[in-house]
């Protein structure tokens, strides 16, 4: 007679609910302190002449140079070597306004005109302003004792704006509107070769986005030409930093992330979530004028760090058996979405790799990083990004828990 045993195995349903209780955030202020843009160093020349020289103490790398090119009559102007154009006018009178972001050490400025008249030159040099500077000008012409810089509208709040005038006549003119500081006034008066004319500039530093101009008055009409440069300028408390937005914008506190609820069972299993959602955006802000930057993220308490309910753990960062004999944790950050705010763009910004942690090898993931060919004074948006947990088999039931932490740096 055959024995026949039967073997009865009962399997227990339990829940592993997965999530991450609360994602840290790591802000960080940029060390690179602003002040308002200011006027480092300045100078002017003047003379009957078709080609004028200034030479000043040696540019701060990354200053806002700008040199000014005025004549009394129907001239042209060469862009000076290393310069770009923000306004070139010709007429009676003419002026141009060139600008460059300094490389350092610059000295010697010059102004080169088609015509052998009444010529005169500004050369300024300003800190504050961002390598993009992001010019917008405006100008007028007429004849009268009221000589125009024409008006400019400014996309941005933080900006420089320089004015500038250039009139035929010997007197002088005074009280320019609008809150706008005299820098230079000077020309040639009655009696010098060639006749008379006057030259001037003036400066305004601005926290609103708007629309400006000046007005100066003078003794005795004259033909006259005014022109405005605004320059986009870095604001008193640059910051790189990072934090989580809803929908519409608004600050919302660091969110938790929860996975889906898992059964515990024989074999090896995975949850997924998602790193950033509609309502929960996660948003890198930089107005510093540093453009490269990182965000990564990394478990709060470091690579000792586990899924814990208190009691039961397992890992998030071991690699073996595809992470199935204790636990990994996988970040798809290039299935991510990366949004740029109005008048943005992800020139220069990047997701970064589908990437696992490995204890010692893989210890934080990069979400997101920028180049030096990224916008400043920029906003971006991340969401998407795919999370995937691996349960080692017959885990203990539980709610477990992981921080993780946040960081954007200046690269």
């Amino acid at each position: 007679m055959n024995d026949y045993r039967l073997r009865i195995v009962i399997h227990r349903t339990l829940t592993l609910s997965v999530f991450i209780i609360a994602l840290l955030l790591s802000f960080l202020t940029s060390s690179q302190a602003s002040a308002a843009p200011t006027l480092v160093r300045q100078g002017s020349n003047f003379a009957v002449t078709n080609n004028l020289n200034i030479t000043l103490t040696g540019a701060t790398t990354d200053n806002l140079l700008v040199i000014i090119c005025s004549s009394g009559a129907n001239s042209t102007f060469s862009t000076p070597s290393g310069f770009q154009t923000a306004i070139n006018q010709s007429g009676i009178p003419s002026q141009a306004i060139f600008y460059k972001i300094a490389t350092g050490g610059e000295t010697s400025y010059t102004c080169t005109f088609s015509a052998n008249t009444n010529s005169a030159m500004q050369v300024y040099e300003y800190s504050g302003i961002y390598r993009t500077p992001m010019v917008l000008t405006g100008s007028a012409t007429g004849n009268s004792t009221s000589p125009s810089s024409g008006s400019t509208t400014t996309a941005y709040p933080n900006a420089l704006l320089l004015a500038s005038f250039i009139l035929n006549t010997g007197s002088s003119f005074t009280g320019w509107s609008n809150s706008f500081s005299q820098l230079v006034l000077n020309g040639v008066t009655n009696g010098n070769p060639g006749g008379r004319y006057m030259f001037g500039g003036a400066d305004l530093k601005v926290t609103v986005a708007g629309t400006y101009s000046t007005v100066a008055s003078g003794s005795t009409a004259s033909d006259w030409r005014g022109q405005i440069a605004s320059f986009k300028a870095i604001p008193t408390n640059p910051q790189l930093g990072l934090g989580f937005v809803d929908g519409s914008g608004a600050s919302i506190p660091p969110p938790t992330i929860s996975l889906p609820t898992q059964t515990t069972g024989f074999n090896c299993q995975a949850s997924n979530g998602t790193l950033g959602t509609s309502s929960q955006r996660i948003r890198v802000t930089n107005t510093t004028n540093t453009p490269a930057w990182s965000l990564g993220i990394a478990a709060t308490n470091g690579v000792s760090s586990t899924w814990s309910d208190g009691s039961s753990t397992y890992t998030y960062n071991n690699p073996a058996n595809a992470g199935c004999t204790s636990g990994q944790l996988s970040i798809n950050a290039a299935s991510g979405t990366i949004t740029p705010t109005a008048g943005c763009t992800n020139t220069g910004v990047s997701l970064g790799s589908n990437s696992a942690y490995s204890s010692g090898v893989v210890n934080s993931i990069t979400l997101a990083s920028a180049s030096g060919l990224a916008a400043v004074d920029c906003v971006w948006d991340i969401t998407d990004i795919p999370l995937i947990q691996q349960i080692p088999a017959e885990q203990s039931p539980g709610t477990y828990s992981l921080p993780l932490t946040l960081t954007v740096v200046a690269n």
